[in-house]
């Protein structure tokens, strides 16, 4: 590296900037049809150190400040600045009507300069002639004393459609430190073009003051094609302003006038035009015998004849047409008459097409009629409202809507039974009854309508009502208010006197034997049934 940069140093500054430059360009890591077969490649640190020798070698530093050298062709788009594009690619999609630069960079690696020339370099390309959607340029260099002789490297050019590339002549250039220098055509041939130095005389000394880039430009060559453009506009007839619009405002029974416009936008002359029209299925009736032609054979106009109409199913047919040429198709429908339209806004849309042999596109145009129309008369009947009053009583309020020539006249209220029977017919909004059971109601609404009396009603004029029975008083006692009055378990409980147990008796009986005995333990059990007495009692209290 040392040496490398000491190189630097003493080179010319015009090299200095060319290096400065080269570095700066960014060449893809993917490498895309390279020459490597038992090739070695070197470091720059290993070249430096004299691995080389006197051998030459073209083309294998792998850490070269531009990529590694292996990957010495490629490609880009050319925007007329040779030099100051960065990007290089290694594949490229190409487009229409673009100029691309093909590039190979060239370089010696020897450090020993002119101690260890390259002779007889040469640089040749092979650009195919052949048509496809990917198509690969392949560049060759060669010195009759490097080792190997010959290296390559290759750039592909893709496209999504055919095409082929042509070489551009005289584009061929080589560039290094000294300025440019401009090659043969033969570059794109077997026999190549020879590089060099100072001159072109194949001699390349070695190191990177005396590298080098061979660029030429290609273009790609696609198919010419087929286009065609189609305007369809509308204007009224025998109306003063004559421009051809997108859509009009016309009357019912009016006569309007359509016009559609070809072009042949495409590469090539297009055969067998044909022009058709699209009436809407109401509203627009062709005017027949109206269909004309305007082109530059007939700048008048051409009647077509009758039958021979553009809204048949086959259209016209008005030739054929040089690239960039122009015809015009124009015809007179009618409106309908108010009473085949529907009311409010009606847009009458034509469709008009225009085809090739290869290509049919469509445009449209709007015919815009309104038709006023009487509203028709608006009555409903919208709710039935029912009010409970009391267990008897009910009212009655319903909503309805009368508009645009309906009147109101009146609302009956019908009143039926469980059993379908009515119990009530009345304007009168308020309902009475004592027998219990389930109602039905129903709001009938009564609107005067075009002179005659219109009676409508609704499901949300439709309810129900119940009456029921009379209420009874409930059980007082708390705890027993859902019983009746007269439940048994409604009574009240009688509370039961407690029994007060007789006081012990304060003379003392004279002991007398067994006898005295048995009176001790009747009295015990005197006493105790009196006590148990009084417990029942005082559970009965409780």
């Amino acid at each position: 590296m040392n040496k490398f940069l000491t190189a630097v140093k003493r080179a010319p500054k015009r090299f200095i900037a060319l290096a400065i430059a080269l570095a700066a360009i960014v060449v893809p890591a993917t490498l895309v049809a390279m020459d490597t077969t038992g090739r070695p490649e070197y470091t720059i640190a290993e070249i430096n150190s004299g691995v080389l020798g006197d051998k030459i070698v073209l083309n294998s530093i792998k850490d070269n400040p531009i990529g590694h050298e292996f990957n010495f062709v490629n490609a880009r788009v050319d925007d007329g600045n040779r030099g100051k594009q960065n990007v290089w690619h290694d594949e490229i999609t190409v487009e229409k009507g673009k100029t691309y630069l093909v590039r190979m960079y060239v370089h010696n690696n020897n450090p020993k300069g002119e101690g260890a020339i390259a002779r007889n370099v040469t640089s040749m390309f092979e650009v195919p002639t052949t048509t496809g959607k990917s198509i690969n340029v392949t560049g060759a260099l060669t010195s009759s004393n490097a080792t190997p002789q010959k290296i390559w490297d290759g750039v592909t050019f893709k496209s999504n459609q055919d095409f082929n590339l042509a070489y551009v002549p005289g584009s061929a250039l080589y560039e290094n430190n000294l300025g440019k220098f401009s090659l043969k055509d033969t570059i794109v041939t077997s026999t190549g073009v020879r590089l060099g130095y100072k001159t072109m005389n194949g001699d390349i000394p070695g190191c990177f003051q005396y590298d080098g880039f061979v660029t030429f430009a290609v273009k790609p060559q696609f198919a010419p094609t087929p286009d065609l453009s189609v305007s369809k506009k509308v204007r009224i007839k025998d109306d003063a302003d004559k421009t051809w619009k997108e859509s009009v405002n016309a009357k019912a029974g009016q006569e309007v006038e359509f016009q559609i416009e070809y072009k042949n936008t495409g590469e090539i002359e297009a055969q067998d035009v044909t022009i058709r029209d699209f009436l809407p299925t109401e509203g627009l009736t062709f005017v027949r015998g109206t269909t004309t032609l305007y082109n530059t054979t007939n700048p008048n106009g051409y009647k077509m004849q009758y039958g021979n109409d553009v809204v048949t199913n086959t259209g016209v047919n008005i030739g054929n047409y040089a690239v960039g040429s122009n015809a015009y198709v124009r015809f007179t429908t009618k409106v309908a008459e108010a009473k085949d339209l529907a009311c409010n806004t009606n847009t009458l849309r034509n469709i008009g097409r225009a085809s090739d042999r290869y290509t049919a596109k469509e445009d449209s145009a709007d015919v815009i009629v309104e038709k006023d129309c009487p509203k028709e008369p608006v009555y409903t009947c919208d709710n039935l409202g029912i009010k409970k009053i009391n267990r008897t009583k009910f009212e009655f309020s319903n909503n309805y809507t009368a508009k645009d020539g309906a009147t109101y006249v009146k609302t009956v209220y019908i009143v039926k039974d469980a059993n379908g029977k009515t119990v009530q017919s009345s304007e009168k909004n308020i309902f009475e009854s004592n027998t219990v059971g389930k109602y039905t109601v129903e709001a009938r609404v009564t609107f005067k309508v075009n002179g005659s009396n219109k009676t409508v009603t609704s499901t949300a004029c439709k309810g129900s009502l119940d009456v029921l029975p009379e209420d009874k008083p409930n059980c007082p006692i708390p705890g027993k208010e859902h019983l009746a009055p007269d439940d048994p378990e409604c009574k009240e409980d009688v509370p039961v006197t407690p029994v007060t147990p007789p006081p012990a008796p304060t003379d003392k009986l004279p002991v007398t034997g067994p006898g005295e005995a048995f009176m001790t333990v009747a009295g015990i059990g005197t006493l105790t049934t009196a006590i148990t007495y009084y417990i029942a009692s005082r559970r009965q209290i409780a």
